[in-house]
């Protein structure tokens, strides 16, 4: 029996797994529809009503890497099919390949085709471009055209020009309070999305009192010397769209001395008192809070919702991951390093899957030297079958020095692989997995939630 759903149900449905932002990826304006397309194939395979409806939908996010001709031919396919153009809602064109190689068209003629393929592309709301010179005739056809948002990241652009619809990835901000170039961009109406400081010891608190259209994210990158956030509460009061706040400690170096940050303050001294006093923090992610109440206090509109943590020998696991939930409980993303001692004796995720299950809100987990302190190719694991078939599916011929290499690289992989399924199974809310070892690539797992 054939079951016929209103219209109007079809297409909530299909909007709602196309643009479903609970997930944390989708959040990112770099990302916008880009994830229409992954849960909307098979279903549009289902019946000629539901392919109607989903068409617009797959084809709202083009990325396309600018090579010779690849620009035209989209042009050339706008042309014969309006009805494709007209799903487009997101155009990327990255003038880099993933394997760095640099187009052969010349800039110039990357701005013609970009100049006569834009009128075809009536829908258009956002537009990447990633590697793209902007010169002036562009940007007059981007001014005409109805796209409201142009991702750049260069700031490159023609001089006395109407920057209203640019907006700029990532700028960053050196020497303290020194931003007179970016000031200028700003005054002209280009938005910046992302700001990074770095010396943020510099930073002093006018710099509180400046204005960055459309600041979403701002990262601080923290050296041996001490940062005074005096300016922090002016910044957050005049930047409603600023969402998160990442505190950078990638050497190491910041939390040593007695150095120390608001929001960590109580959890590195609970740290101490619980014997981790070695306890290394190497990031955080601060989130604004959703609340109608004003907060008195200057940082209590904003919780912790990132972490990145290395286990120092000696930590206790359990414990450091206790503490994190009692102080962090809306923590969506966390990294943890060093994690080998964990499975040195029978190679168990069992310890690291309890102490997970308590951060009900986690969302993207980030393990990095897992295996680092076993030797997992000279020794009984219980991923044998999967590396098994990984081995015969790999081409091991080649130089004798590198056997040794190709083995370790083989059962890191599979390695990661049961990681993954034994913690997938326990905490099934997880939506994104990333495995990094010392003489591996990095491992990306994506577990959807959705489907």
């Amino acid at each position: 029996m054939t079951i016929t759903l209103p219209e109007e149900i079809l297409q909530a449905v299909v909007e709602y797994l196309a643009y479903n932002r609970s997930f944390i990826e989708r959040q990112k304006l770099e990302f916008c529809n880009k994830y229409s397309s992954g849960q909307l194939f098979s279903l549009s395979a289902t019946s000629r009503q539901f392919r109607r409806v989903c068409m617009p939908f797959i084809f709202s996010f083009i990325q396309i890497q600018v090579r010779s001709g690849a620009l035209e031919r989209l042009r050339a396919q706008c042309s014969s099919s309006p009805t494709f153009a007209g799903c487009i809602r997101t155009l990327s064109v990255i003038s880099k390949s993933e394997s760095g190689e640099y187009d052969s068209c010349s800039s110039h003629e990357n701005q013609e085709h970009l100049n006569l393929l834009l009128p075809f592309l009536i829908h258009l709301s956002q537009l990447n471009l990633k590697g793209i010179d902007i010169h002036s005739s562009l940007l007059d056809a981007i001014r005409s055209h109805p796209v409201s948002t142009v991702l750049i990241n260069s700031l490159d652009l023609p001089q006395e020009s109407d920057l209203a619809k640019l907006v700029c990835e990532e700028v960053v901000v050196v020497q303290g309070n020194k931003t007179s170039s970016l000031d200028s961009l700003l005054a002209r109406g280009m938005q910046v999305h992302r700001i990074i400081g770095v010396q943020p010891d510099l930073l002093k608190e006018p710099f509180g009192s400046r204005t960055f259209n459309g600041l979403r994210e701002l990262e601080l990158i923290l050296g041996r010397y001490p940062v005074d956030l005096i300016w922090f509460p002016d910044m957050m009061r005049s930047h409603a769209s600023l969402k998160k706040v990442i505190f950078n400690n990638h050497r190491g170096l910041y939390f040593k001395n007695g150095r120390n940050l608001p929001f960590m303050r109580l959890f590195l001294e609970e740290a101490e008192k619980q014997g981790c006093s070695l306890l290394d923090v190497r990031s955080f992610d601060i989130a604004r809070a959703i609340t109608a109440m004003p907060i008195p206090d200057p940082y209590g509109g904003w919780h912790v919702t990132g972490l990145y943590l290395r286990i120092v020998r000696g930590c206790q696991l359990e414990t450091i991951l206790k503490l994190a939930h009692l102080f962090f409980p809306d923590i969506d993303a966390l990294k943890l390093s060093d994690l080998g001692y964990i499975c040195s004796e029978d190679l168990c995720v069992d310890p690291l899957v309890n102490a997970l299950r308590q951060f009900s809100s986690l969302r993207v987990l980030s393990l990095l030297k897992m295996f680092t302190s076993v030797d997992i190719t000279t020794r009984r694991n219980p991923w044998g079958g999967i590396e098994d078939r990984m081995e015969t599916d790999t081409d091991t011929s080649g130089p004798s020095t590198s056997s040794t290499t190709n083995a370790m690289s083989i059962a890191v992989e599979a390695g990661a692989l049961w990681s993954v399924s034994c913690i997938a199974l326990e905490i099934p809310r997880l939506e994104d997995f990333y495995f990094e070892e010392e003489g591996s690539s990095r491992i990306s797992v994506v577990h959807s939630r959705v489907g």
